[in-house]
């Protein structure tokens, strides 16, 4: 179901759901009285099954962590987050949108950065590792992500346990909002020659400071058209008879920015505002190229591009980036300013091109995977 870009098909589930979140809002405002006590160690009760019976209608993998208001010293906060369920995001937002004024409450929707003891004792309390005297060395990889290794005070066995946990330390100690976006790998070494963990916070937001500032202050739509295009020749690796998700059937692509289509083909989650600082959102144009366009149409990929630079460049709605062919589907890769006015611009220009109704707007961003919109109104979902 989609969120950020709501489509007419999908009012009647969307509706349904609306009336879980409003449902939880209600038992959570009658509740707060209740949350007050145990908070203060005069009530006992089993929190966490009263979250899952209640929180879970919505969606069992929102995770919820309760924790100290930052805005005073009797308040509380309450942090809903989907962890590495990225595409659950735009649900969260929707849940938050809806949350009641309470006295006393705020409500979050990434975990909050912590002090170095408070992030220790919590990373303990969760994984039960103790970080105390570890060391940490932290660099900026290729890719433009923050790389961060941690050493032991004494030697120990590598394992996965243990590198969640380091993970669960980074988040937080700067916050799980810029750990998504900026913090790549996070590994356990063996060898100490790192800093004190008192420093790794400073350091990573330094790094990523630095790194934001070699992003153009500029939007792609102003410094396209003076880049020069990288030209790809790719191998896919696909089972004959099945539809293609994503760009998996890409035989050949091109891109203005070779960074920029690394980190959207990448194994890592992809995060628009690592490569934009103007607000842009990274997409592609995805066309069914099964049946060929018509005679009566625009009638080929350039044709197609040509269409789109002159609907949106007038407008400064965006710029195509980067594209290519592949055995089934076309890709036209845009960076927008504003993607429902760029929709809306392009809708009569490819319609009357005779696009094909399977047709999408897609995007790269882990927390828009599941959102899209068609050509179309009528056009099928894209292929998951």
């Amino acid at each position: 179901m989609r969120w950020r870009f709501p489509h007419p098909s999908e009012d009647a589930p969307r509706h349904l759901a609306l009336g879980r979140i409003e449902a939880w809002w209600s038992e959570f405002s009658a509740a707060a009285p209740r949350l007050e006590a145990f908070f203060r160690r005069r009530d006992a009760w089993d929190l966490a099954g009263w979250m899952r019976r209640h929180l879970g209608g919505i969606d069992e993998r929102i995770m919820w962590e309760f924790g100290p208001g930052t805005l005073g010293d009797d308040g509380h906060r309450l942090v809903l987050t989907p962890e590495g369920e990225h595409r659950l995001r735009p649900l969260v937002e929707a849940v938050l949108a809806r949350a009641p004024a309470l006295p006393g409450w705020e409500f979050h929707a990434h975990r909050l950065a912590e002090s170095l003891p408070t992030a220790l004792q919590a990373v303990a309390e969760r994984t039960s590792i103790d970080f105390s005297g570890w060391t940490a060395r932290a660099a900026l990889s290729d890719e433009g992500l923050v790389d961060i290794a941690f050493a032991p005070p004494a030697p120990v066995a590598a394992s996965a346990a243990a590198s969640a946990a380091a993970l669960v330390l980074v988040e937080t100690l700067v916050g799980e909002e810029l750990t998504d976006v900026w913090v790549g790998a996070v590994e356990i070494e063996d060898r100490g020659g790192g800093s004190p963990l008192a420093r790794l916070a400073a350091e990573v937001l330094a790094l990523v400071e630095t790194r934001r500032a070699l992003v153009p202050d500029r939007p792609y739509w102003q410094r396209a058209a003076d880049a020069s295009w990288a030209l790809l020749r790719l191998a896919p690796k696909v089972s004959a008879g099945v539809d293609f998700p994503g760009q998996q059937d890409m035989l050949v692509a091109k891109t203005v920015d070779f960074a920029l289509w690394r980190a959207q083909h990448g194994g890592r989650p992809f995060h628009s505002r690592r490569f934009s600082r103007s607000g842009e959102i990274m997409c592609t144009l995805k066309i069914d190229g099964a049946e060929g366009l018509p005679a009566d149409g625009l009638a080929d990929k350039a044709a197609i591009e040509d269409a789109i630079a002159a609907s949106l460049g007038p407008r400064e709605l965006g710029v195509q980036v980067g594209g290519g062919t592949g055995l089934r589907y076309s890709y036209v890769d845009l960076a927008l300013t504003d993607v429902v006015s760029a929709m809306e611009a392009l809708r009569p220009v490819l319609r009357a091109g005779r696009l094909p109704k399977r047709t999408w707007l897609q995007f790269f961003d882990a927390e828009l995977a599941d959102e899209w919109l068609p050509l179309w109104d009528d056009a099928p979902p894209p292929p998951r």
